[in-house]
């Protein structure tokens, strides 16, 4: 007898710069999910998206999310999108694929505290496509269990601003670094490219960013370098720890384990090619789908604000030229 599976349905939300990268994800996840509704302002190549798949076209997300409830919202851009529409969805049950990070403030960090950490019918907001969902990390071994403590930590992530932002690279990328070591005392950061000035806001900031963390433990802690950008074609996302029992080399589609002789122990052969955002994206919806990935929502609440707070903080030195705390500056906003 022929089992029938439920089809999700879906909506999205995106902008004109961003509405190719959310049709090849539309087509990549095929009859994965039933698209009803597409949002984003009024212009000709979205309707017609919307036009393509038969489904409903808004212009306002808090209509749409109301009208339109859905078991996942791909929320594409943040153009147009208060955090009263984000909460409306999240009221609805709704699980939101987010490409950027909700806020930029630490106090926003709390927004959708509340229904990420309880279970039923409320909705959850993930950021996608995440590092520690893609297929090389979930099929690489336990770092902490077969490294024990990481003395390096050294984490690049590359791509284009259409397809992701500066600031969504980096808190992708903090928030997995944070896993495996204590919060930076003080970082070292510099910014550069095709920019007149540093930018005030983390959406702003584009280039190429550096960072080194100076290790809270001091010879017994671990030092942390980041390399990110927003002006690469490609993208492409690794981590390299080093531990005193080996190294771990971790990319989006593969793994290389060797103990501290050099030995190769694990692995799995990447891609010749780095996957490109829509797939990485299908891939992290698709794992979502078959329950080949979770999220630990009440752990996660603490690490995401620290998170935030490291990329606060490099945009902060880059612009003083001078190692500044991210402690600090959690500090000085539990004093607020």
């Amino acid at each position: 007898m022929t089992v029938l599976q439920h089809i999700p349905e879906v909506a999205i939300w995106t902008d004109q710069h961003r509405a190719p990268l959310a049709r090849q994800v539309i087509d990549l996840m095929g009859l994965r999910v039933s698209l009803i509704a597409v949002g984003g302002h009024r212009y000709g190549q979205l309707d017609s998206f919307a036009s393509d798949f038969d489904s409903d076209r808004y212009d306002d997300m808090r209509k749409m999310v109301i009208d339109r409830p859905t078991a996942f919202l791909l929320l594409i851009s943040m153009d147009g999108v208060t955090i009263e529409d984000i909460n409306a969805a999240l009221d609805n049950g709704t699980t939101i694929l987010g490409l950027e990070p909700v806020t930029t403030e630490i106090s926003g960090t709390e927004i959708t505290a509340r229904h990420q950490i309880v279970t039923g019918d409320r909705g959850r907001f993930l950021l996608t496509p995440a590092f520690d969902a893609s297929i090389g990390w979930t099929d690489a071994v336990d770092p902490k269990e077969v490294l024990g403590k990481v003395r390096l930590i050294s984490a690049r992530t590359v791509g284009a601003s259409q397809n992701g932002s500066l600031f969504t690279r980096l808190f992708d990328i903090w928030h997995l670094i944070l896993r495996f070591t204590d919060m930076p005392q003080n970082i070292d950061a510099s910014l550069v490219g095709r920019i007149k000035r540093i930018p005030d806001g983390l959406r702003q900031a584009s280039g190429v960013l550096a960072a080194h963390g100076r290790p809270c433990l001091g010879i017994n802690g671990c030092s942390v370098l980041v390399e990110a950008s927003d002006t690469q074609a490609a993208d492409q996302r690794q981590m390299y720890l080093v531990s005193d029992h080996g190294q771990l080399l971790v990319t989006d589609t593969g793994y290389q384990l060797h103990d501290k002789s050099g030995k190769l122990i694990d692995s799995l052969e990447p891609s010749p090619c780095p996957p490109d955002r829509a797939v990485l994206i299908a891939d992290h919806w698709q794992r979502l789908l078959d329950r080949r990935v979770d999220h630990d929502f009440t752990a996660e609440s603490r690490q995401k604000t620290m998170a935030l707070a490291c990329c606060l903080t490099c945009l902060l030195s880059a612009r003083t030229g001078q190692s500044e705390s991210p402690g600090n500056l959690l500090e000085a906003h539990a004093g607020r």
